[in-house]
């Protein structure tokens, strides 16, 4: 695998969770195999009728023991789980399918082969929690799943293709004076980093008042388009002035959260998306 811990992190901002994922992928050593796979569950998820959890089927052997084990820790109380797995179609309790970090759970698969795996309440997206699915009656260290461990991909930095609106003075804390943007992707794991700063915008004292800052290009609007993202609403600071941003019609939008700003604030769009 390559050694994405060379990709620039410092420059890029990663957080420390993601960076520290990063690392442990990097050095693990692969052993046996993991059958749950996140591309597989991004791709491929349903919600369940019970609670409506988001859930993936993983078709296995028929009439096989396997052990699901995470890291996604109990609630407060202990007793409630957020990770569940059984036979397809299966009622989620947590005292019989619940599964929590230091507690796997072994499961018989039926004549249909087909295990369920629903989660709620935590994202797999971010890569701080993890599920594993394996053969046998025994949990073992986590290692990712063959489908999630692809080479590194990563465009670099590019600074063209966002467009400052309004006639606002270009700035960034990173690259000089252009915005840029920048897609990686380690198997499932895909981000996109957004470089810049502006200023000369002022936003009226009010709710509900939104600014287009930037266009973006056609392969960030695509990005976009194409992932799941947990929350789509960011937020970002600028000298003390704290303002809600988003995505939206291919646009870089501000929207006013706590007092009235003039044209001499600098407002940061740097930010960091995992899909």
């Amino acid at each position: 695998m390559t050694n994405i811990t060379n990709i620039d992190s410092g420059q890029a901002g990663w957080d420390g969770v993601i960076n520290t994922n990063f690392k442990n992928l990097n050095n693990m050593v692969i052993g046996g195999r993991n059958y749950f796979s996140l591309e597989k569950f991004k791709r491929s998820q349903y919600r369940e009728d019970y609670l409506e959890m988001p859930s993936v089927n993983l078709q296995l052997a028929a009439n096989t023991t396997y052990t699901v084990s995470t890291n996604i820790p109990a609630r407060d109380d202990q007793g409630t789980q957020d990770l569940f797995a059984g036979n397809a179609g299966f009622k989620a309790v947590s005292g019989t399918n619940g599964v929590k970090a230091g507690s796997p759970l072994t499961v018989t698969t039926n004549n249909t082969g087909i295990l369920q795996i629903s989660v709620r309440n935590v994202s797999l997206n971010t890569g701080q929690y993890h599920v594993q699915v394996e053969l046998g009656d025994k949990a073992t260290d986590w290692r990712p799943a063959v489908e999630d461990t692809a080479q590194v991909t990563d465009t670099g930095w590019i600074r063209d293709g966002i467009t400052l609106m309004n006639g606002a003075k270009v700035y960034s804390n990173f690259l000089g004076d252009t915005p840029a943007f920048r897609i990686i992707q380690l198997g499932a794991v895909d981000m996109l980093m957004l470089s810049g700063s502006v200023n000369g915008i002022a936003i009226t004292k009010g709710w509900n008042l939104t600014l287009n800052v930037a266009t973006l290009p056609q392969l960030v609007t695509d990005w976009f388009s194409e992932h799941q993202m947990v929350n789509t609403h960011f937020d970002t600071r600028a000298f003390g002035v704290q303002y809600g941003w988003n995505f939206y019609n291919g646009k870089i939008q501000l929207q006013y959260c706590s007092e009235t700003s003039d044209d001499t604030f600098w407002i940061n769009f740097n930010h960091v998306f995992i899909s």
